[in-house]
């Protein structure tokens, strides 16, 4: 996927916030929390929803061997480059590199491949963005509802 209007489009976001068609004044605002909702579960979770590279510079680390170690939050992972060994772990990726450098390219490839679960918490994120935005006092910027969903997919460094 090449952009956030592919996992909601603005049409599908209106439907849900039950607006009328018609109704184009929110479009710009609707279509900014759209992408806004969707980068936040992204920054949360570390699943990249739209397909895009990500430079790691050389850690401190290396092995016995002299490669470094890159760990990878970031999911799914299409790519690697250069070619590195790697291991897999619930929640990370580990490379193994000589490089001082990993572009790593990660993202869905389509919408089916998306958690649902992921798509329905930027949903209820749109609804109280788009409704309490007038509020003087915001209690609650994501519900603790949507947190809880998004908990089980997310990947973070354990240290």
């Amino acid at each position: 996927m090449t952009s956030y209007l592919e996992v909601i489009s603005l049409e599908q976001a209106k439907n849900y916030l039950r607006i009328d068609d018609g109704m184009t004044a929110d479009d710009d605002f609707i279509t900014s929390m759209i992408k806004a909702s969707l980068q936040w579960i992204e920054d949360y979770t570390r699943h990249i929803l739209v397909e895009r590279d990500f430079t790691l510079y050389a850690p401190a680390q290396t092995n016995c061997e002299g490669q470094y170690i890159y760990y990878v939050y970031h999911y799914p992972i299409v790519a690697a480059l250069p070619d590195a060994d790697k291991t897999t772990r619930n929640l990370y990726t580990k490379y193994y590199t000589v490089e001082e450098e990993l572009v790593i390219t990660a993202g869905y490839d389509s919408l089916d491949l998306v958690p649902e679960a992921i798509v329905q918490a930027a949903y209820a994120i749109l609804q109280v963005w788009y409704y309490n935005s007038e509020k003087t006092i915001q209690s609650n910027l994501v519900p603790d509802s949507v947190k809880f969903a998004l908990d089980p997919y997310r990947r973070f460094p354990l240290f």
